[in-house]
Parts: structure tokens; sequence; C-alpha cells
């Protein structure tokens, strides 16, 4: 039987009470909670008596799986997601990008629960961001991820449907901002000289970048992991 109080403090020998009461219920799994009510006692009685309800649905096997899952806040879901894939063997480097970029959309976008999900606040979100200077690349590295997200969710069965499914990435070609090509010998030699000859940068000093260059010019290496060695 859920039970509901007040919170009391002592101050100068008096003993006073918080306006909000609280509610004292036990879950599906037989655990004492405790949350916050409300200052109107019966509405604290109302909330107590649908908690008790949600947990006896829980355990009779009627309860919405998903019904949990949509009151909690998508931040919190972020942090599961994040564990999901620290779990699966990936780089810290890797989990650490993809979960910032989720959490500057969820936050730019304004989604708190995940009913408020919007394919077309994120397009817009996606379009702010290439106005103010990111490439359509960069705006295809935060789709891709927020895109990564939605798909765990539904996965994971705390979203019936992917409202994100259908966008689809920008044409990076149409918008190249650099021309990719490979250096001549002649200028390979000149960035390992000023490399050698340079300060440090990013904790590296001059000579053990170059070393970096070279290593990464014989073996193919990308940034990260050279990083990762």
């Amino acid at each position: 039987m859920a039970s509901i109080f007040k919170n009391s403090y002592t101050k100068n020998g008096k003993r006073y009470y918080h306006k909000k009461w609280y509610i004292e219920y036990r879950d599906a799994a037989g655990v004492v909670r405790r949350v916050a009510g409300f200052v109107d006692k019966r509405a604290t009685e109302q909330l107590a008596a649908k908690l008790e309800r949600d947990a006896e649905r829980q355990i009779a096997g009627l309860a919405d799986p998903m019904a949990e899952h949509a009151r909690k806040p998508l931040l919190q879901h972020a942090d599961d997601w994040e564990r999901f894939l620290n779990a699966k063997g990936n780089t810290k480097g890797y989990v650490s990008m993809k979960v910032a970029r989720v959490r500057e959309t969820l936050k730019a976008c304004r989604f708190k629960f995940i009913h408020q999900i919007s394919p077309g606040r994120v397009l817009e979100h996606l379009a702010e961001k290439r106005e103010a200077g990111a490439s359509a690349q960069t705006s295809n590295h935060h789709l891709d991820a927020v895109k990564a997200f939605t798909k765990w969710l539904v996965r994971e069965r705390r979203m019936r449907d992917d409202p994100l499914a259908h966008l689809q990435r920008m044409n990076v070609h149409a918008d190249q901002r650099r021309e990719r090509r490979a250096l001549s010998p002649e200028q390979f030699d000149s960035l390992l000289e000023a490399a050698r000859a340079g300060e440090p940068f990013r904790g590296a000093s001059g000579p053990d970048r170059a070393l970096l260059y070279l290593t990464a010019a014989n073996t193919g290496l990308r940034r990260r992991e050279m990083t990762s060695l």
C-alpha cells in the first residue's frame, strides 16, 4: 500500500514541514521507491494510486513496456546508449564523439522525451549548423549519430517507430570545402622539415610530430588509429 508523507526539518528547536508531499510505494520488483508528489495532497494521492496500479500491471504482465521509457529523459537514454557503445568494445574517442553529437542535437532541438523527437526539427538544426559554417560532411556525421541513437531506441524496445529512419544524408560532392590530394615527395619532405622545427602542438613536440607523419604515410593509419597506438 502506497503512503504519502512530508519531509520535515528542525530550525531553532522547532519542526517544520516542506510544502511538497512525497510518495513511498513498492514497485513491480518489490523495491521500495520514494518519489516526489505535489503540494496538493489530493493530486499526490492520485499519483500514488497510479504508481501502485502501474506496478500491479507490470507484475501481471499487462503493462506497456515502453511506458516507463517514455517518461525517462532522453539525456538519460543517451547515457545508456553510451554504456552500450562502450560495452561493444568501441574506442573511447569514437564513443565520446558519437554521444557528444547526439547530446548536442537533443539540446539544440529541445528534445527532452522520446515523443518529442521530430525529423523536421532535426533537419532545421542541421541547416542552422551549415549556415553557421559547418560542412555537409559535418552535417552528415551529426545525422548519422542521432539516427544510430534512435535506431538503438527502437531495437531496445524503448520506442516503437524510428521517426528519423527516412532522413537522407547530404551529397558531400555538392559542398566540397577542401580538395584532397596526395603530397608530392618534395612537399612531404617540406612538411617533415617544418614539423621538426615547429613548436609543440597538442602535446607533441616537433620531432615527434614528424615521426608520426612519417609513420602515417608509410602505414596508411589514420589520426585516431595513430592516437590509439
